[in-house]
């Protein structure tokens, strides 16, 4: 595809500029109170929701990531579809349903919440249980997202590694980053780190693509 693999290097740029806003948004609402386990608790969360744009604005960075992944794994499979084409394809179905989750997630919260919140200022009783069925539903849309991300992201990194042309530190990275977030529901802490090494293989993909030639990749003999 002409200019994919610009298009993919501003976008995994983006990318990585996405996540540290994201990031700096956690700590500043975990400065306001809104802690780890936060969400928990009904009336906290839709009074917070109430008195903040905060979370509404990490909402729509959530539908920002859900269409920058899809074209940065485009992109990759545009490099590397030659050299291991089953790999990339199982990439792109699982970075469509990383972005699909994503978006899911986001539209709920985005749309939800503030009905929630509407509800809650007139009959709080009736809201917290609806509030709590909601999150329910959005940590799981969420932990399937990231386990999909992390699927599409390891299998690129993956046939990275045996590529020309393609630096195989990063290719490594992926792979560990990928790995990070499909065990992310397993080990909770994960879900820290993951999100650090995203900005760093984001951030050197997207100086990688522009400054290298788009020229097919072959097998390392």
């Amino acid at each position: 595809m002409k200019n994919i693999q610009k298009v993919g290097a501003i976008a995994s740029l983006a990318f990585g500029v996405s996540f540290i806003v994201l990031i700096d948004l956690l700590i500043t609402i975990a400065s306001q109170g809104y802690v780890l386990g936060s969400g928990n608790n009904p009336a906290k969360a839709l009074e917070f929701a109430g008195s903040s744009s905060i979370p509404y604005v990490i909402y729509l960075l959530y539908i920002l990531i859900a269409m920058l992944i899809v074209v940065i794994v485009m992109a990759l499979s545009d490099r590397l579809k030659d050299h291991a084409p089953a790999q990339m394809q199982l990439a792109m179905i699982a970075v469509s349903a990383a972005s699909t989750f994503f978006l899911a997630y986001a539209m709920l919260g985005y749309v939800g919440e503030p009905t929630l919140v509407s509800i809650y200022l007139e009959n709080a009783a009736l809201a917290m249980p609806a509030y709590m069925a909601m999150r329910v539903v959005s940590n799981g849309l969420n932990t399937s997202a990231i386990f999909a991300a992390g699927l599409a992201i390891l299998l690129a990194g993956w046939a990275g590694i045996t590529a020309v042309n393609f630096p195989k530190p990063l290719a490594f990275l992926l792979v560990l980053a990928g790995g990070l977030s499909i065990l992310a529901f397993l080990i909770p802490p994960f879900s820290l780190l993951a999100p650090l090494l995203y900005i760093i293989w984001s951030i050197w993909l997207g100086i990688f693509l522009l400054r290298s030639p788009s020229s097919l990749i072959k097998e390392v003999q």
